[in-house]
Order: C-alpha cells, then sequence, then structure tokens
C-alpha cells in the first residue's frame, strides 16, 4: 500500500525491515550448548576436524561448541561413569563390560573409527 506522504511510505518501509529484523532474530539460535568429551588420545585429531563441521550443521539450531580431551581411554571412561565427571561423552578403545553396562545403562557405545 502506497500512500501519498512520504511520511507513510517510509513509515511503511520501517515496519517492513523491522519485519524482517525480527524474522532474522527468530531464525538465529539464541542457546548456547557445550558438549564436553574426554578420552582416548588415538581419535583425537580425527574428532578435532569432525568438530566444526557438526558445529556448522547444527547452527540453524543451536550455538554448538564442542570440546574433547584427550587425557587417555581408561580416565575417559571413568569420567563419563563419575556422576560429577562433567562430560557428555567419551573415546575409549575398550568396549564397556557387562557389569558396567548393567551398572550405566544410559551409557551407549558407538563406534567411531578403527586403526
Amino acid at each position: 500500500m502506497r500512500a501519498t506522504g512520504n511520511k507513510s511510505v517510509s513509515t511503511s518501509r520501517g515496519m517492513r525491515l523491522l519485519f524482517l529484523a525480527l524474522i532474522q532474530a527468530a531464525a538465529r539460535p539464541a542457546v548456547g550448548v557445550t558438549v564436553r568429551g574426554a578420552g582416548a588420545s588415538f581419535p583425537n585429531e580425527v574428532y578435532e576436524s569432525w568438530m566444526p563441521a557438526f558445529e556448522a550443521s547444527r547452527l540453524p539450531f543451536v550455538h554448538l561448541q564442542m570440546t574433547y580431551d584427550a587425557i587417555g581411554s581408561s580416565a575417559g571412561k571413568s569420567l563419563i561413569m563419575d556422576p560429577g565427571g562433567e562430560i557428555e561423552y567419551a573415546g575409549t578403545d575398550t568396549p564397556l563390560t557387562e557389569r558396567e553396562e548393567g551398572e550405566f545403562p544410559d551409557l551407549v557405545t558407538l563406534p567411531s573409527m578403527a586403526g
């Protein structure tokens, strides 16, 4: 709709720009999430190379930051089983034992690489 005065035209344009700015702001992820991992040193370089692409693929949904500390397979496994361990995933070169699977039923083993 076009009005005869410049004021109406500029107000209408301003409203469209405000609307577009609101759409862009709504489309950006407002929440930041850090996913921390630790464990085996063998996959460290591969995990580090994968993280930027995965973070970028999630950007339309969430601002994701991933970390991985190569502290050793056993240490990572111990940390993921420690309720205060403060990591969300671990890299290990040994599968969970039957006892560990029974004690920590929420842990899932996903092979990521072999070498």
